[in-house]
């Protein structure tokens, strides 16, 4: 059977990937397949429906998806902006231990955006993204001990996370570094 379809997909010039997509035909597709679905979505302008699929995604537990669902929430892509339930979406993302979602987290509690302004989470939570491998997360650590937020000025702190980010092809990482070293 599982020949004959393949078979069937490959003369109808549709990929297996393509296939794979379509689901079982019951209507429920993977957490991963949907958030495939929403980027590809929204590569295509399709706002409202790239939300629809990450909220199923996320609902289903995928950290990844919860953490585009901030975006969506943040950003008002797809909803109306909503600061609050972003951070809520991040919130389960970071549990989940997605480096991204860390990060966006550690975001908003520097700024006090969607829940209350806690510059020790805010550290903390940049922490864990960039020992999870988050470059944005590295950055913003280094930018915390190069000006002191929330934790005392250590320049050599701030170079060490600078470089992390710097290593992966962060730009302004490479700009911060240049900076410092002068």
């Amino acid at each position: 059977m599982k020949k004959t379809a393949m078979i069937l997909v490959l003369a109808m010039g549709m990929t297996p990937a393509v296939f794979a997509q379509l689901g079982s035909g019951n209507g429920d597709s993977s957490p991963e397949s949907s958030v495939s679905m929403a980027k590809s979505a929204l590569r295509s302008e399709k706002e409202e429906k790239a939300f629809s699929l990450f909220l199923k995604a996320a609902k289903k537990g995928n950290p990844e998806a919860q953490n585009m669902l901030g975006k969506c929430y943040e950003n008002g892509i797809g909803v109306l902006q909503n600061d609050r339930e972003a951070a809520v979406w991040y919130k389960k993302s970071a549990y989940h231990g997605y480096a991204d979602g860390q990060n966006n987290l550690a975001n908003c509690y520097m700024h006090g955006t969607g829940l209350g302004k806690d510059d020790r989470l805010a550290i903390k939570y940049y922490h864990m993204a960039a020992s999870h491998g988050s470059v944005a997360g590295a950055y913003n650590l280094g930018y915390c001990y190069e000006t002191g937020y929330g934790l005392p000025r250590n320049k050599n702190a701030a170079m060490y996370f600078y470089k992390m980010a710097a290593r992966k092809g962060y730009t302004l990482a490479e700009s911060r570094l240049r900076q410092i070293e002068r």
